[in-house]
């Protein structure tokens, strides 16, 4: 994975605290090489956090699913799967 697109995205991350998920749905067209992620869990993860207080609960679980199948962390999938239950679908 090239490093622009990972530093990209936790730019992003950063961004959406700051100026909201839809702001940062937005501007996720912007990360160079974003193709890259595809296969990196918290990209996946990223997208149903921000689905999710955005509304789009449908979305989000698929985002969260995602993340969960390219996660290899215990951990990680348990939140994930915390995230998926507590979603009012």
């Amino acid at each position: 994975m090239k490093p622009e697109a990972l530093i990209a995205l936790n730019r992003l991350i950063v961004y959406a605290e700051v100026n909201g998920p839809a702001a940062a749905l937005k501007e996720i067209q912007r990360i160079p090489d974003k193709d890259l992620l595809k296969n990196y869990y918290v990209f996946p993860a990223a997208l149903g956090e921000w689905n999710s207080q955005l509304g789009k609960l449908s979305e989000a679980k698929e985002y969260f699913e995602r993340a969960i199948q390219l996660t290899h962390s215990p951990a990680e999938k348990k939140l994930l799967q915390g995230k998926i239950d507590r979603l009012k679908l």
